[in-house]
């Protein structure tokens, strides 16, 4: 940190605490060169600057400054719920979404299963897998690809 910018804070943090006191500073340069700041004139100091400062802020405009600042948390605690709230509306879609997903899932392996009922007799003894088990199937994989399907766009709207 250069010796400029150490100045200006030290300056800063003395002179902030004094400014809502209202009293009188001093800036003086002792024997080794270092800037002090004081609320009273030292004795015997080489280089002793008296510094004005500034009134603080009025009444008005602390209460002023204090309504701002109350209005402004008031909003940001009303954005905040309802941020919060819009963030548990949304982890509910997805759990929902996750868990239709699961549930097609879980009839896809129901319809995948075949039963005698699926298989039909034809002469000769030949057997094959009649078409309403593979329309079954195909109706099941269809939903589970629409709920894969609504679980990214749940996801997605995050």
């Amino acid at each position: 940190m250069s010796k400029r910018l150490s100045l200006s804070l030290l300056l800063s943090i003395a002179v902030i605490p004094l400014c809502a006191m209202g009293d009188q500073v001093y800036r003086m340069v002792d024997d080794r060169g270092q800037v002090i700041f004081t609320d009273s004139p030292p004795k015997g100091a080489r280089q002793l600057e008296k510094i004005e400062l500034p009134p603080g802020p009025s009444a008005e405009s602390v209460r002023s400054t204090e309504s701002r600042n109350r209005a402004i948390r008031k909003r940001l605690d009303e954005v905040q719920n309802a941020r919060s709230q819009e963030n548990q509306q949304q982890n509910r879609r997805i759990r929902q979404a996750e868990k239709a997903l699961a549930e097609a899932e879980e009839r896809l392996t129901f319809a995948k299963q075949l039963r005698d009922e699926d298989r039909q007799s034809l002469a000769a003894g030949v057997r094959r897998i009649r078409p309403a088990y593979f329309e079954r199937v195909k109706k099941a994989e269809a939903e589970v690809e629409a709920a894969r399907n609504k679980l990214e766009e749940a996801r997605k709207a995050r």
